[in-house]
């Protein structure tokens, strides 16, 4: 956690909040925990700007249901992770993403941006040109589709004659869309940071990947079998042959996710410098990796956390109070 600039008790009663919520896969799940803590402080935000995941959690909120949310996400299991994965043959990714969204539609009362009780920025990448795309009005689904569309994994999203990949290629976290929306005061919640710098120490995490080569291979084969030409018996022989070889190895999720991490935090770092928030929240996700959904508690847990340390460096400077309620009426 982090001030950029002093930070007055009349800053915070008057400002517009603006919160930038950052990409991450399952370590965003700790912007939840982020966004909770502020409201039991009675601070709402004026706006969010999301990119990925950031990106789902800020509609998800908005759209007034996060409570129902997290009592879903905290009893998530390893099972779930894979029941809404949908493999397809390899194209433009290994996942086609649409029961992830059809899963979140269920969570989304709104199907438009126009009816979000907190206005909602959404950052997509144009595969085609590099362009940083900010949705802010139509579809809450087809924008969803395109943030999280992390290359290589989550196959492209098509809509409006344009193809879209996650936003996290060209801005992992929207400081400056939050500041474009009229915030005169940026939360940035960065859920990236530890992780990168444990990987970077070259510590391991306690565990294993639990979505590893070997049982990706397998349940893929299994769900794809029945497709005209797919040799499902080569990928379980592939499985098979993996499981008894005791060298270690990295996932083709690994290099997906590493690759994707890598890249985005150092776009991320150069962003920071030039167009640094109010107040940088840096959750503690050092443990949870690309697909770790069933760490859902720890996520939220670091999320609030964060907050909790935010509160006692405003406390040191005599700040007691901090309210900002500007959400719209619901609809």
């Amino acid at each position: 956690m982090k001030f950029f600039r002093q930070i007055t008790r009349n800053d915070l009663v008057s400002a517009k909040i603006g919160l930038a919520l950052g990409s991450g896969a399952a370590r965003g799940l700790s912007h939840i925990g982020v966004l909770q803590t502020l409201a039991g402080l009675d601070i709402h935000p004026y706006c969010i700007a999301g990119t990925s995941i950031g990106a789902l959690i800020g509609a998800i909120y908005a759209a007034g249901r996060l409570d129902d949310y997290t009592r879903r996400i905290r009893q998530w299991t390893r099972k779930d992770t894979l029941n809404i994965l949908d493999p397809v043959l390899p194209r433009s990714g290994l996942i086609e993403g649409n029961k992830l969204i059809e899963f979140h539609k269920t969570f989304l009362e709104y199907t438009l941006f126009e009816q979000c009780r907190v206005p909602l920025a959404m950052i997509m990448t144009d595969a085609r040109t590099g362009e940083e795309v900010v949705a802010t009005t139509g579809s809450l689904c087809e924008a969803l589709r395109g943030t999280i569309a992390v290359p290589g994994f989550i196959t492209p999203a098509q809509f409006n004659g344009r193809i879209f990949l996650d936003g996290g290629l060209v801005n992992p976290l929207p400081v400056d869309t939050c500041r474009a929306m009229g915030a005169d005061l940026v939360i940035a919640v960065d859920v990236n940071s530890k992780f990168i710098k444990n990987k970077i120490k070259g510590r391991t995490r306690t565990g294993p990947s639990f979505l590893n080569q070997n049982n990706f291979l397998a349940s893929w084969a299994t769900r794809l079998e029945g497709h005209d030409f797919f040799p499902s018996q080569f990928f379980k022989k592939i499985g098979r042959r993996h499981r008894g070889d005791p060298k270690p190895e990295i996932s083709l999720f690994e290099v997906i996710s590493n690759t994707f991490d890598i890249m985005e935090n150092a776009l991320k770092e150069s962003r920071l410098a030039k167009d640094p928030p109010d107040i940088l929240l840096r959750p503690n996700t050092e443990q949870i990796s690309f697909l770790d959904v069933h760490l859902a508690k720890e996520a939220i847990a670091a999320g609030e956390e964060s907050v909790g340390k935010m509160m006692e460096e405003i406390r040191k400077n005599g700040i007691k109070e901090m309210t900002n309620d500007t959400t719209r009426p619901l609809p």
